[in-house]
């Protein structure tokens, strides 16, 4: 240890230069190192600081389309539109369930340019269809299928459907209303931002809430639509009463 001690002393001595050097490159690296590390960790908060931002600038506009146009139909394609453009997908859609017939409906899809319409083909299907859809929004709420031939069943009607569709991968989250599954809201093929569940989860409880707002329109306008026609009806039976009278 002496003799290793003495011979950097002699070293310093003899080279004091190329010590001194040393030492400042020594220095230099690990500030490199650490800048660069600093640098990337800045770099990943700005990524990340952008992408929530673009998040919730899209969250706010699919609150304002729901909002802002008179008929629901029209507000929940702008919402689709929309939500297709930020996870950069093939097409967006809402499915409603009817327990009753054991079955669900495409009620609403948007489709990018090159992308098949497929809301014709996928009227009244089987529930079963969709058990994994169910299975999934019971157990992880917001789902995403990054491979549809490592992660479904070859042999499952799922598998089959999304086949048939040229479906790839997809992200969905359900539409619920007094905890119970009404639907959900899907986008197919999704190339950005896959792994961003929180916006779909965030839509869907305004997507509901629009539904359920159209539903109570639907219902407004047939008792209205009643009322009229029973008032029509009472009206020409007493007029018909009256005639008779005069007679």
């Amino acid at each position: 240890m002496k003799g290793g001690a003495s011979m950097v002393v002699e070293a310093i001595k003899r080279y004091p230069l190329l010590v001194i050097f040393m030492l400042v490159l020594l220095l230099v690296m690990i500030f490199a190192i650490v800048y660069y590390r600093m640098s990337k960790k800045y770099e990943k908060s700005q990524i990340e600081l952008k992408e929530s931002l673009l998040a919730a600038t899209t969250l706010n506009r699919c609150i304002h389309a729901l909002t802002y146009h008179s008929e629901i139909d029209d507000a929940i394609n702008d919402l689709l539109c929309l939500i297709t453009e930020f996870f950069q997908g093939d097409r967006a859609y809402i499915f409603q369930i009817d327990y009753g017939q054991n079955t669900t409906s495409n009620l609403f899809e948007y489709t990018e340019e090159g992308a098949t319409p497929e809301i014709n083909n996928l009227q009244d299907v089987p529930l079963e269809t969709v058990q994994y859809w169910l299975d999934r929004f019971k157990v992880d709420g917001t789902f995403y299928i990054k491979s549809l031939e490592d992660e479904v069943d070859k042999n499952s009607e799922t598998y089959r459907l999304l086949k048939l569709q040229n479906i790839t991968s997809l992200i969905a989250a359900p539409l619920i209303e007094n905890e119970i599954i009404t639907g959900f809201l899907g986008v197919d093929n999704p190339r950005r931002r896959c792994d961003n569940s929180s916006l779909l989860s965030s839509v869907v409880f305004f997507v509901s809430e629009s539904m359920n707002r159209k539903q109570q329109e639907q219902k407004h306008k047939y008792f209205k639509v009643f009322f009229i026609y029973f008032e029509h009806i009472s009206l020409r039976l007493t007029c018909a009463g009256n005639y008779t009278l005069c007679l």
